[in-house]
């Protein structure tokens, strides 16, 4: 716990209130947080593991395609904003590293 102490002045009312700003780290949070965060990672390593499965088979042969397929399943597995996307981010090595 952080406690930052703060005077507020009251031009109108002439007065002063002593405030206090208090900052707590909850453990339990903390834990949930992670929790989710490797669920969300362990659920898209999953779908990227099917997905190479798949590579060369069916309708998974364009890189477009691909791509796509793997923005759908990280999004469906909650792991998008762990697995950052950018034209010449993460996905494409993974699309690379797939398609060898």
């Amino acid at each position: 716990m952080c406690e930052v102490p703060q005077r507020l002045e009251d031009k109108a009312f002439k007065t002063s209130y002593d405030l206090r700003w208090l900052f707590i780290h909850s453990s339990q949070s903390a834990a949930t947080a992670e929790r989710r965060r490797e669920k969300a990672l362990k659920d898209a390593q999953a779908a990227l593991d099917r997905l190479s499965k798949l590579m060369g088979k069916y309708q998974y042969r364009k890189r477009q395609v691909i791509t796509c397929r793997i923005e759908e399943e990280l999004l469906r597995a909650d792991a998008l904003a762990r697995y950052p996307y950018s034209s010449s981010g993460v996905i494409p090595r993974v699309v690379q590293r797939l398609t060898r």
